[in-house]
């Protein structure tokens, strides 16, 4: 590594010393090469040598990557939906329709993996709408849905024998054993190809009832429509996955080095993994429904103004954990904030039949000393008898406002503004996130391993030891590191609202041009807590409640904001040509966090300096689509007409800012240990994008005006402050129907289309990881090369 144009230094984890003030620093390993038995004591770690040998070879470095597996990728789809509608009389119809969805699709994954998915799903619905009188009306409705998708990803090379040398070589039973089944533990490096993703996983897409109504009346120059619905709220998931991944951090160096150096490999290499996981359970909650009543008055306010005003109220009863009994019922949800660790309900001790969920009792638990009996310190008993953990939400109110204003013949003015509530998505994900801990063995997510000392080792970094028969929970949630929840969350919202002006135009064109805005309240926010802040020693000893690990934490306290001018010029069909075009120039801001997914939290105790640029922001959007009909459809010459007319050319195109990203580390410069899970960023000292040689796949931006901050401190930079490539693309297509003597209704199409029609390339986000030997270049490809296709369709 020291001939890389980046020389990276790796220092050796087994030479660390630390002071009785906790202060430590490690020297490289002489020569900066791990010893391999030939140049001294063998220290590359059985597993990992194992792994990396069903790993392929590189090759030539190609666009920034030196390995390409090539894979065969199907997709099998069956869907059919059946629908029948019934008038009786004048005043009652009646209308059904049951759908079902089955899709099975296997593909490359992570370049070495194979994925598989399948889909599926039904649904029916049912709707009778009755006539009162020809101002009075109601409609009442029914549906069922239902939708499940099993996920997993598989790896050449892992067979029987495979597993049969990993147990050979010390890993526990318990973590290879995956929903009854056996597997290799997922095995990677940051920033290298590894064996990674879920070997099984079923989401419940949906599963729900849905009921409702709404009663109409017309009275004068108001319409006044009054209703309610209602939906159940369940969900079932089982998961399955083990493995650990290797991080910077762990061969970097320490005390005044602390972050320089230290690759992922080299981590790999000797066994010193910076998070580990497991993951065996079925997930499933019950008892969630969701309650609505409104009110809505449309009212003619004069010949040019229209008035629209609404109330909802919404009442939201959470998901409960569990089925009631067994192994996917009892578990805990830890509270970072107060230091309080919660049991949804209160399981048997452990005895020498009763293994994990179970109170530690005695000699029956997992740590080295016996369990004193009881709930250890910290830990209580959810008091509610229906072990509902998050509270429900009952005051979800919602008001709806709307004006359209006809300035004269050709001008209308527009304003409106609404609060919608996320009552359903994140509802569902945050009560089952914290299913399978402690008193449960079924989930351990533990990404803050091996910060300094080494204290997990390769071999069973989870501490499972090598029995495969009853497994204890510790003696306390010392291991706990999940995804937990706030219990007082509280739904979501969205305020949105939007000012416009719409514009016929000559030509046969309509111009709308509207100002957007809107602002989110009580948003999840998910960063990793319980963190330490910036400092020298161990980590554990720095956390707030050291005896509790680091945990993915929601609370609904996060905060949004996007403003936008959108504009738009649709004309519509005259001399055989249509088009839409649309612009819009916007900007995005929050606070950087939800659900745990792309967190660029990087100081959970202020916000403040987290709110920045949002994943999803992007400056400028142009999209244009339009259809031109050939002019000699209709002629005086037929031989004409007969050959140039009849054509349409179609076409999309699309323009668009890149995605936003910030530079970051994996080598732990703060000292925090939180394994990749806060977003430890950089200094910016510099022009990003100054220089010669910029934004190019070998360095898209300028790498030397980011440095990594000074030790124990935090970098400067805001997150998502940079863009990758811009995104553009035109597809075209070409239609021609040939009705050759069968009539209107009998006829053939032809098609010919191509997507991407300049095979344009947009690069993705560079390597942003400024301790990876790829920083600031681009490996990998966003869009989809040229495609061409043609068909010829019948139709009768």
């Amino acid at each position: 590594m020291l001939a890389l144009a980046k020389p990276i230094i790796i220092y050796d984890p087994a030479t660390t010393v630390c002071t009785p003030g906790g202060a430590c620093t490690r020297q490289p390993f002489p020569g900066n090469i791990i010893p391999n038995g030939t140049n001294g004591a063998n220290r590359i770690n059985p597993i990992s040598a194992l792994y990396q040998g069903i790993i392929p070879k590189s090759g030539a470095l190609v666009n920034g990557s030196n390995l390409f597996i090539s894979g065969k990728a199907f997709t099998n789809q069956d869907t059919g939906t059946i629908r029948g509608d019934q008038y009786f009389g004048n005043n009652n119809q009646l209308m059904f329709r049951f759908s079902q969805f089955d899709q099975q699709e296997a593909s490359p994954s992570n370049t070495i993996g194979q994925g598989t998915i399948h889909v599926m799903g039904k649904n029916y619905v049912g709707h009778w709408t009755h006539t009162f009188s020809p101002t009075t009306f109601s409609d009442v409705y029914f549906g069922r849905n239902f939708g499940f998708t099993q996920v997993g990803t598989s790896h050449a090379g892992e067979d029987a024998a495979f597993l049969a040398q990993l147990q050979t070589l010390g890993l526990p039973t318990y973590w290879l054993t995956l929903n009854n089944t056996q597997y290799a533990p997922q095995w990677s490096a940051n920033g290298y190809v590894g064996l990674t993703g879920s070997q099984l996983q079923g989401t419940g897409l949906a599963d729900n009832w849905a009921f409702g109504g709404a009663f109409t009346k017309i009275l004068g120059r108001h319409t006044i429509k009054i209703g309610g619905d209602f939906q159940t709220n369940d969900m079932q998931s089982p998961i399955a996955y083990s493995g650990e991944s290797f991080s910077a951090a762990q061969t970097a160096g320490l005390g005044a080095n602390q972050g320089l150096g230290g690759d992922s490999w080299a981590s790999l290499l000797i066994g010193d993994p910076g998070e580990a996981n497991y993951r065996n359970i079925h997930e499933v909650t019950h008892g969630g429904y969701t309650m609505a009543i409104y009110i809505q008055d449309q009212w003619k306010a004069t010949s040019r103004l229209s008035v629209n005003a609404g109330y909802r109220h919404d009442l939201v009863l959470t998901p409960i954990y569990g089925s009631g009994n067994g192994g996917n019922f009892y578990t805990g949800n830890a509270n970072p904030l107060s230091g309080k660790y919660e049991l949804n309900a209160l399981p048997p001790d452990c005895s020498a039949t009763q293994g994990a969920p179970c109170i530690p009792t005695g000699i029956y638990t997992s740590s080295s000393t016996p369990a004193p009996g009881g709930l250890p310190a910290n830990a209580y008993v959810n008091p509610n008898s229906n072990h509902r953990v998050i509270n429900n939400s009952l005051g979800d109110w919602a008001g709806r406002l709307g004006l359209a204003y006809r300035l004269n013949n050709k001008t209308a003015l527009r304003a409106s503004y609404g609060r919608f509530y996320d009552a359903w998505a994140t509802v569902i994900q945050l009560a089952q996130n914290f299913g399978g801990n402690w008193p449960a063995v079924a989930t351990i997510e533990n990404n803050g391993l091996n910060t300094s000392v080494q204290t997990a080792s390769a071999h069973d970094p989870l501490n499972f030891g090598s029995t495969g028969g009853i497994v204890y929970p510790s003696n306390d949630q010392s291991q706990v590191s999940q995804w937990m929840v706030d219990p007082n969350f509280r739904s979501p919202y969205m305020d949105q609202w939007n000012v416009g002006i719409q514009r016929e135009l000559p030509g046969n064109a309509v111009l709308d041009a509207n100002y957007v805005g809107s602002v989110g309240r009580h948003l999840d926010w998910g960063p990793v807590e319980n963190v330490p802040t910036p400092g020298p020693g161990t980590v554990q000893t720095r956390r707030p409640y050291p005896y509790m690990q680091q945990q993915w934490f929601d609370q609904s306290v996060g905060n949004s904001r996007y403003n936008a001018l959108q504009v738009t010029v649709n004309k519509r069909a005259s001399h055989g040509v249509t088009y839409l075009v649309a612009y819009t120039l916007s900007r995005s801001l929050e606070d950087g966090c939800g659900l745990g997914a792309s967190c660029h939290s990087t100081n959970p105790y202020n916000r403040s300096v987290d709110y920045g640029i949002s994943d999803t922001n992007q400056t400028n959007v142009l999209s244009a689509a339009f259809t031109a009909q050939s002019p000699f459809n209709k002629g005086s010459n037929k031989m004409v007409s007969a050959v140039a007319g009849g054509w349409s050319l179609n076409g999309i195109l699309q323009l668009s800012s890149g995605l936003p990203y910030a530079v970051t580390t994996s080598a732990d410069p703060e000292n925090i240990g939180s394994g990749g899970a806060v977003e430890e960023r950089v200094n910016l000292s510099g022009s990003p994008n100054g220089g010669s040689g910029t934004h190019t796949p070998t360095q898209w931006f300028n790498t030397s005006a980011f440095s990594l901050p000074a030790p124990y401190t935090y970098g400067n930079e805001k997150p998502n402050t940079l863009n990758s490539n811009w995104r553009r693309n035109l597809d075209l297509s070409i239609f021609r129907q040939f009705h050759v003597g069968l009539g209107e209704r009998r006829y053939f199409e032809f098609r010919a289309e191509t997507f991407n029609i300049f095979n344009n390339v947009v690069f993705n986000v560079p390597h942003t990881d400024i301790s990876s030997t790829n920083f600031g270049a681009v490996t990998s490809q966003l869009n989809q090369p040229r495609q061409l296709q043609m068909g010829l369709k019948f139709t009768y």
